[in-house]
């Protein structure tokens, strides 16, 4: 039996034509990262710290230095559909977890790994990921699903850093390029895998590898 859903039924699917008002508002993320001064005690407050929140709820997400900038859901979502479309992609789900302090979006790649066509199928799946939380950033990932077995791997996309941090403005071009080389590693997988399976093992080295 394969299993196809690995994401849980997290999020929210995303029909052909929605526009991005509508999945934003469908996913529950039409809302914009605030900053505000901290104030504390009587008359107390701090400009090295800022308290970014919720425009909706103004529900706190995190505490930010001073030099972080927040990336906000619509700019994401916008550079991500700008991709996919320029890459004949459609986006999947999208979604957001910890009550809004992480968003996440990811398509279907249109390249299923079939080494030798045994019919041992991996999907592969395309991620970015955004926590709004101090501490972390934008992170690109690939999603292997094996069917045989409904196992999943994540794999990072190497180039340079893959977790693009807050200390500068919203870089649309160069997620765009991490995006891009992420297609090129899906595809370098599945030609070092094939190539792989060409290799002869002698009965011990198969007996060593189960073991």
């Amino acid at each position: 039996m394969t299993i196809r859903t690995w994401y849980r039924n997290l999020g929210t699917a995303i029909a052909s034509g929605m526009t991005i008002d509508e999945q934003l508002k469908a996913a529950g993320l039409d809302w914009t990262v605030e900053l505000s001064p901290i104030g504390y005690g009587d008359d107390c407050s701090t400009e090295e710290y800022l308290a970014a929140y919720r425009s909706d709820t103004q529900e706190v997400l995190s505490i930010y230095g001073k030099w972080r900038k927040p990336f906000q859901n619509r700019q994401i979502l916008e550079t991500f559909h700008t991709f996919c479309e320029q890459n004949d992609l459609q986006i999947d789900r999208i979604g957001c977890l910890k009550e809004g302090k992480e968003l996440f979006a990811f398509t279907k790649l249109p390249i299923e790994i079939d080494v030798k066509k045994v019919g041992d199928i991996t999907e592969t799946h395309l991620m970015i990921t955004e926590s709004h939380e101090c501490g972390r950033g934008l992170q690109i990932d690939l999603y292997f699903n094996r069917l045989v077995c409904t196992n999943g791997m994540t794999r990072p996309v190497r180039q340079r850093q893959q977790i693009i941090n807050h200390v500068s403005e919203y870089n649309s071009d160069r997620i765009a390029g991490i995006l891009t080389h992420a297609l090129k590693t899906v595809r370098d997988y599945e030609d070092v895998s094939n190539r792989l399976a060409e290799v002869a093992l002698t009965k011990q080295e198969a007996e060593l590898h189960l073991i």
